[in-house]
């Protein structure tokens, strides 16, 4: 094979090369045929019919021989360059790197136009970088070809499911089971549509007679786990996908897919204590915070619940507050965020407040949220409206959050960008940056009256030893265009 692909077929100078020509007459080792074929053309007289066709026909057969032996050459080589480019392909495809993979495929085509593996590779490259009508289109193409490949049909399903035409792929997985009942994709294709429609009964009840026809089928551990984990089940959740992962430890989404969920899992009791002290440029006295937590998991799993006291020291005195927090389990693939908080002597913290605020997640990774939250200030009650937007990308978790209070006082929209990088699925480094009244952080109504606010933060969230607990946060604020805040925030906590 030649530096460019081409065939080698020889390594011998040009002159020998040249010289090969005259071997198809004389280079064989019976050269009298030939040599009478050449005394013939000049002395035609000298030899009879018979013996004229008899050496032009051992002249045609040394002549075809050599031709087709090039061309198996050169069909070999053709078959090389499109396996060495189906590799290439399906390494792309493997690392998402779409683009290239069609570039690939595109090219190799160019060789081997009918070639049934790079067209299906090119077809899954189109359909994986979401270009589904192009994906559709191939798939056209390749069923007048191959009509009774059940992997084409089967893969257009698939297509057609993530475009949530679901009666159309519902009716091609059926058409495959009423010709091939065991079909075992077909059934999966059926399970997963019933999941995506949020039919999480049926949807389980299928996978798990999946597994009783293949106990070690890495991917319906994982569906049935990630199914459970959407319907609420998440201690099943958790074994099946762990099951997924042992199975196939090399699975990159199999090890993601089981680290985001593990984050839902709260231990059963946690104490800690925080502490807050911010400073100022303009000589006032720290504000200094300071709380008691205990949280505790809800039954069955179903979320958990705080009870929190909080005290607060401004302009030399002291307010405190208790209150009760829940993040309960709602319905499949939702939850809550509500609580109620008071104040007794009410000299900074509202008289009393509360706040409602509803998640839920969406497709594989997104999550969203829309929330109420009112304090009730002796000299002006405030409502908050509020929400979030945010999607979880491997190990990192970024959302937009945003805040409007409609009373007219000091800035009356604020909203924040947060970016989460996951080591494991319970440590974690965040960055924040947001502009406005910073409302979510409030705690006297002299929080709400700045106006061009911006702020940064940062820091982690990790437990040690699996059970001792460590926050830790740094925040600089400038408001009002010259005072800035400076932050610095700590919990330090038992968990069992």
């Amino acid at each position: 094979m030649g530096s460019n692909g081409a065939p080698r077929f020889s390594s011998k100078p040009l002159k020998e090369k040249d010289s090969g020509a005259l071997k198809i007459i004389f280079g064989h080792k019976k050269p009298f045929p030939s040599i009478f074929f050449l005394l013939s053309i000049f002395f035609p007289s000298w030899f009879s019919g018979a013996e004229l066709l008899a050496a032009g026909n051992y002249c045609q057969d040394i002549y075809l021989f050599k031709e087709n032996y090039c061309s198996g050459i050169w069909l070999a080589a053709k078959q090389e360059l499109a396996e060495i480019s189906k590799e290439k392909i399906i390494q792309a495809i493997r690392e998402k790197d779409y683009s290239r993979a069609i570039s690939l495929c595109l090219e190799a085509l160019k060789t081997a136009p009918q070639d049934y593996e790079l067209n299906f590779l090119l077809t899954q490259a189109y359909a994986f970088s979401g270009q589904w009508p192009l994906a559709l289109e191939k798939i056209e193409a390749l069923k007048k070809l191959f009509p009774e490949n059940s992997e084409i049909i089967l893969f257009e399903a698939r297509i057609l499911s993530w475009k949530k035409d679901y009666s159309r792929a519902e009716e091609i997985y059926k058409a495959i089971l009423r010709t091939n009942p065991d079909n075992f994709e077909a059934k999966i294709g059926l399970a997963q549509i019933a999941a995506w429609q949020g039919e999480y009964d049926r949807a389980i009840a299928a996978y798990r007679e999946l597994l009783k026809v293949n106990s070690s089928n890495a991917e319906v551990h994982y569906l049935l786990g990630l199914t459970l984990f959407w319907s609420g089940n998440l201690r099943e959740a958790r074994e099946r996908l762990k099951e997924a992962v042992e199975l196939e430890p090399d699975n990159s989404l199999y090890r993601e897919t089981l680290e985001r969920t593990l984050m839902a899992f709260q231990k059963a009791v946690e104490v800690r204590a925080e502490l807050a002290r911010e400073s100022f440029n303009d000589g006032r006295e720290d504000y200094l915070d300071r709380s008691l937590v205990v949280e505790a998991a809800i039954p069955s799993r179903k979320g958990s619940i705080l009870f929190v006291w909080n005290e607060t020291r401004r302009f030399g005195r002291w307010d405190r507050q208790f209150g009760v927090e829940a993040y309960p389990q709602l319905w499949p693939r939702a939850y809550g965020y509500f609580y109620f908080k008071g104040s007794s002597q009410a000299l900074h913290f509202p008289k009393t407040s509360y706040h409602l605020e509803l998640y839920q997640l969406t497709g594989r990774a997104l999550e969203f949220s829309l929330g109420y939250q009112r304090m009730n200030f002796p000299a002006n009650p405030v409502s908050i409206y509020l929400g979030s937007a945010g999607a979880y990308v491997g190990r990192y978790y970024s959302y937009f959050r945003w805040y409007y209070a409609p009373e007219k006082i000091g800035s009356n929209f604020s909203w924040t960008i947060n970016l989460r990088r996951y080591f494991t699925p319970e440590n974690y480094l965040f960055l924040a940056y947001g502009q406005g009244a910073r409302a979510y952080e409030v705690i006297s109504l002299a929080d709400l009256l700045a106006r061009q606010s911006i702020m940064f933060w940062g820091g982690l969230d990790a437990y040690l030893w699996r059970h001792s607990h460590l926050r830790l946060q740094l925040t600089w604020r400038r408001e009002n265009g010259h005072l800035r805040r400076l932050g610095f925030f700590i919990a330090l906590g038992a968990a069992w």
